[in-house]
């Protein structure tokens, strides 16, 4: 039997960096379960602190976990993306937790080929396609008045649809 699932958007207006980072790892956390797949972007050196600005350490050692991935591909300038790392566990699975609120982009696939979770923009941006029994849990990590259905959302801000 299929299940319903239903994509939601954290609304995360007004969250201090620290809560973006630890609302972003949480969720990835949560839905690990259903983790397949995953890929990053990593942009930056992380041994060069003028190309990785405020990251703490934690973050550039995850950065270069996933940088060292067999998948990986680096660009000349720097810029590096980890490809689509398939049932990673243990060390690989916690870099990307680490490093994902950080990344420009960041996704996590189920395997009936669902997106779990897309981040953006450093995890500013948060979508979820949560399953029923989820959603509970997901609304006790970010607030339930700040999981709004992707269709409300949209509602919500209309300039997003006349962007399409």
């Amino acid at each position: 039997m299929l299940t319903a699932m239903e994509t939601y958007v954290v609304d995360g207006d007004g969250w201090s960096r620290d809560e973006v980072v630890s609302v972003c790892r949480s969720v990835l956390t949560a839905v690990q379960g259903r983790a397949v797949e995953f890929e990053c972007d990593v942009p930056g050196d992380p041994g060069n602190r003028s190309d990785t600005g405020d990251w703490p350490e934690d973050v550039r050692a995850a950065a270069r976990v996933l940088r060292s991935l067999p998948s990986a591909r680096i660009e000349r300038g720097g810029y590096g993306q980890t490809g689509v790392v398939e049932g990673a566990s243990g060390r690989v699975r916690e870099a990307f937790v680490t490093f994902a609120p950080w990344a420009f982009d960041a996704s996590v696939w189920s395997a009936d080929a669902g997106a779990p979770v897309r981040l953006a923009d450093e995890g500013t941006s948060l979508v979820v396609e949560l399953e029923p029994s989820e959603r509970e849990v997901i609304a006790g990590i970010v607030g339930v008045d700040r999981l709004v259905p992707l269709r409300e959302w949209r509602r919500r801000h209309r300039w997003f649809r006349r962007g399409r």
